[in-house]
């Protein structure tokens, strides 16, 4: 979420859909290196972030909703690293792992704890649920699939923020 505010400050001109891409943050002189540094920074912190997390529960990386998390923070390093001037495909490609995949695992992690963990299981299905409950109706509604990113990336900013918080202080 940082870099994209700091990317908007440096051009907020540049943040406009660009089809297929949120914006043209990771093509645009000013912001690029900045931009495409940070998507794979903010995947490598998220994949830290996402081992400590499972560690804490007592969960193995290689268990379903490790990978699924792999995978997504997989997607948004893509994105840091084929900017869609380069491949508009793959960058596509990337963004639809990160976005689907990120509600996704937060969902299965979710089911997967509830018996130990309750009060962070039932966060993590609503952050997810929400994810999809409003991201695709305004989708479907706009078109617009900009307002769905952002929508997304809150979301995940706000999801591992609170996540954090309730690790350090209640799971020991």
């Amino acid at each position: 979420m940082g870099t994209i505010a700091s990317s908007y400050l440096i051009a907020p001109e540049a943040l406009r859909q660009v089809d297929p891409a949120l914006s043209n943050f990771g093509v645009t002189s000013k912001t690029a290196l900045l931009f495409n540094i940070g998507m794979v920074l903010a995947a490598v912190l998220g994949t830290t972030f996402i081992v400590g997390l499972l560690r804490q529960l007592d969960m193995k990386l290689l268990s379903i909703p490790g990978v699924m998390f792999v995978l997504a923070f997989g997607g948004l390093m893509g994105l840091g690293l084929v900017p869609y001037d380069i491949d508009r495909s793959l960058h596509w490609n990337a963004a639809q792992v990160f976005l689907f995949m990120l509600p996704l695992a937060q969902i299965v992690l979710g089911i997967s704890i509830y018996k130990k963990w309750q009060k962070l299981s039932v966060f993590c299905l609503g952050c997810g649920i929400l994810v999809y409950l409003v991201g695709i109706p305004l989708w479907l509604q706009t078109s617009n699939f900009l307002l769905v990113e952002i929508w997304a990336v809150l979301m995940a900013t706000f999801w591992i923020l609170v996540t954090n918080i309730y690790i350090t202080r209640v799971v020991k």
